[in-house]
């Protein structure tokens, strides 16, 4: 049962950024999309906890389970949870939803802690169940009142999501510590954590990396990892090599993913891509989709790989169902190119879709462009606005760019030379090129500002060497003409030749 509760709690790391506190800053929705049977499945190996609980009955594993059966029937609570987390992790039976929330619920009738807490769990995932946060909180709330571990260490999670409750950084980190001082590993990675990033109490790296080295005594592999990402803190690249070393031998995926990282980088160890690449493979084959996502693009662009379309679509589109929101972006192009994939724009919008509601601001662009003028679907030009607004609101120069064109036109939007000038001037405080050049000539015709051929000549200038072509030519003619800055035909001359 305490391997169930562990499934729980590493969930929330599942396509995170590598560091401690983007896995802590997940989004609630994100931590609840990874809850899914996929996840059980991959932690067949988890359940060697029912071994143990079995031995309680004879040593005679055939026997053990005869008893146990024999006991549930006979109203035993502990034997009823057995059999309860037996159907539901497929443990010597077929997987049975229906008849482990049977049992388990026979379980929680007589108060037993461990089936409250797998009760609990059950409607977190929505597995045997409807989802019902509420109900998940009340069940776990129960075990962690009698004391169970786990299920106070859950209750930390709970807290800092707010599940079933209000989010409380500082509650979830006392239940943290109070699994932490029960001796459970996951608590002590939890509380660690918080430590280690000053969530819910004052951060302070010597009580981190008490309680990592705690849960690391145990085993424990996400304690591994984070005095790794600890070691970084401080700068100790040999210290991390080696803790990231001795996680990754457990499989941990996202110390699979940092050693890739550190030979890519060449931090801490002679760059070697290749190594690196092995790595991130590593990672990728345990479904991290950060490294799913990079060998992806490694068989896009063929590289260390000889290209292959469909083994890029295999590996994007298994990021992007982990949650990468980068992944979804690139699946969603794939789609639409008909790139290792049949082509189905309907389906790369709804990738798209995905990628932009998780702020990927580049799939704003690209599905604005769509809507605008791509002769993929009917022309739509208020969604073509609408998407490339939201992606120029946060601060995307190419949707800047766009919009600021789209209200110069009066296309999607009533026509407008200020706004016009305003979102271009946006984009040109950036740095984009597109909208120095565009903001260059609202200067010189005194398109939505006052004209001034001065602001003009710096503008197309800044444009012009950041490389926009048609700026060139425009500086090249201002120097000619002395129109904004003082006549000099050599600089005309070399710019009409850049």
């Amino acid at each position: 049962m305490k391997k169930l509760i562990a499934v729980f709690l590493c969930l929330a790391q599942l396509g995170l950024s590598a560091f401690a506190e983007s896995e802590m800053s997940v989004k609630l929705e994100d931590y609840l999309s990874h809850i899914d049977e996929s996840a059980f499945d991959d932690m067949r190996e988890e359940w060697d906890d029912l071994d143990e609980d079995l031995l309680e009955y004879s040593q005679d594993h055939s026997e053990a389970l005869r008893i146990c059966y024999e006991k549930a029937e006979q109203g035993d609570a502990n034997a009823q949870r057995i059999v309860g987390e037996m159907y539901y992790a497929a443990y010597e039976v077929e997987r049975d939803l229906d008849k482990a929330r049977e049992w388990v619920m026979k379980a929680v009738g007589q108060g037993d802690a461990e089936a409250q807490a797998l009760l609990g769990t059950m409607y977190l995932g929505g597995h045997g169940v409807e989802r019902d946060l509420d109900k998940a909180y009340e069940l776990v709330s129960l075990a962690a009142d009698q004391g169970l571990p786990y299920a106070q260490c859950l209750m930390g999670t709970f807290s800092h999501y707010g599940i079933g409750t209000d989010p409380d950084d500082t509650v979830s980190f006392d239940w943290f510590m109070m699994s932490a001082k029960q001796g459970y590993d996951q608590g002590m990675v939890e509380a660690g954590v918080c430590y280690l990033i000053g969530t819910g109490v004052e951060k302070d790296t010597d009580e981190s990396r008490y309680w990592l080295l705690q849960a690391a005594e145990q085993n424990n592999r996400r304690a591994m990892r984070y005095l790794g990402e600890l070691a970084i803190e401080e700068d100790d690249p040999d210290a991390a090599f080696e803790w990231f070393n001795r996680a990754a031998e457990k499989e941990d995926r996202i110390a699979e993913w940092l050693l890739g990282q550190m030979y890519n980088q060449g931090w801490g160890v002679e760059q070697d891509y290749e190594e690196a690449y092995k790595w991130f493979l590593k990672a990728a084959e345990h479904g991290y989709k950060n490294a799913l996502r990079v060998i992806a693009q490694c068989y896009f662009f063929g590289e260390y790989v000889d290209q292959d379309m469909d083994k890029a679509f295999e590996y994007a589109i298994a990021a992007a169902q982990g949650g990468d929101a980068e992944a979804m972006y690139m699946v969603g192009q794939l789609y639409i190119g008909g790139i290792g994939t049949e082509t189905n724009v309907e389906e790369g919008i709804r990738w798209l879709e995905k990628a932009i509601a998780r702020d990927v601001l580049e799939a704003n662009y690209y599905l604005g462009m769509i809507y605008l003028d791509s002769g993929l679907v009917e022309q739509d030009l208020d969604t073509a606005f609408r998407v490339l607004v939201q992606g120029a609101e946060k601060g995307n120069t190419k949707c800047q760019y766009v919009v600021s064109a789209m209200y110069y036109r009066g296309l999607g939007v009533e026509q407008d030379y200020e706004a016009s000038y305003e979102w271009a001037l946006k984009g040109a405080q950036q740095a984009d090129a597109d909208c120095q050049y565009i903001v260059g000539m609202a200067f010189y015709y005194g398109d939505g500002v006052e004209q001034s051929y001065e602001n003009a000549f710096d503008w197309m200038l800044k444009a012009a060497e950041n490389g926009n072509d048609e700026a060139k030519e425009v500086v090249s003619f201002m120097y000619g003409n002395g129109i904004g800055t003082e006549k000099d035909a050599l600089k005309a001359a070399l710019w009409k030749l850049r």
